[in-house]
């Protein structure tokens, strides 16, 4: 479960800073157009979760902050893959592929 205690994120109660309005932002302008509020939201929680959940001392996001470059990577993954299957994949390692990806 994860819930929203301004910009922190806690998942099974491990508590880690992400920058959520920073998601929120590259979400608004990345994301299409069409694409349904809702469905931008569960984006963003889904790059949350699977930021939270990593390991991110001593990394080299090539310049970018770690929301965008795991923003990035989820972004890139669902355009080669789907939406729905990046909300269903239960392998980081297959969206992680992606890291280095740019917006």
């Amino acid at each position: 479960m994860i819930k929203k205690i301004e910009s922190t994120i806690i998942v099974d109660g491990v508590k880690r800073s992400i920058d959520i309005t920073l998601l929120q932002k590259l979400a608004k302008k990345h994301l299409p157009s069409g694409m349904a509020a809702e469905y931008k939201n569960k984006f963003v929680k889904e790059v949350a979760y699977r930021l939270s959940g990593s390991e991110f001392t001593n990394v080299d996001f090539n310049g970018t902050s770690a929301e965008e470059y795991f923003f990035a990577a989820c972004l890139a993954y669902a355009k080669n893959n789907s939406f729905n299957k990046l909300f269903n994949e239960k392998d980081d390692n297959e969206v992680l592929y992606y890291c280095g990806n740019t917006l």
